[in-house]
């Protein structure tokens, strides 16, 4: 007989030692990526600046403190309408980007099961 029966092992309790360890890695690792800060990058943009000129139109006056009150009020608005604006249309392009992604993959998959729903009949010679 064998003379060191430590070296008997049972591949049921190796296979589950296995299993055990593959769990503590998996978690190991599950919990070293929830600990890891994610950074975004910032999107790419330009600055804009915008510029308000004034013109009495050829009248030899300047603009009293209530006309250039009135006019950056009103520039404000414009400038805050503007940008809604674009969000609104940045947020509608996404959308239907994300629209148009999701009818490719259910195109994609109704082409699938089209093409593998024909069963080619091999002929056994």
């Amino acid at each position: 007989m064998l003379e060191n029966s430590e070296q008997l092992t049972n591949p049921v309790e190796d296979k589950d030692k296995d299993k055990d360890k593959d769990k503590e890695k998996i978690l190991a690792e599950r919990e070293h990526f929830i600990e890891q800060k994610i950074e975004l990058k910032e999107y790419l943009r330009k600055e804009r600046k915008l510029i308000l000129c004034l013109d009495t139109l050829g009248q030899d006056r300047s603009f009293s403190f209530e006309e250039q009150h009135y006019i950056f009020q009103v520039a404000q608005t414009l400038s805050k309408s503007w940008e809604e604006l674009e969000k609104n249309l940045l947020l509608k392009s996404r959308d239907l980007r994300l629209q148009m992604s999701q009818k490719d993959a259910e195109y994609k998959k109704q082409v699938i099961l089209f093409l593998t729903s024909f069963s080619i009949p091999m002929r056994l010679t």
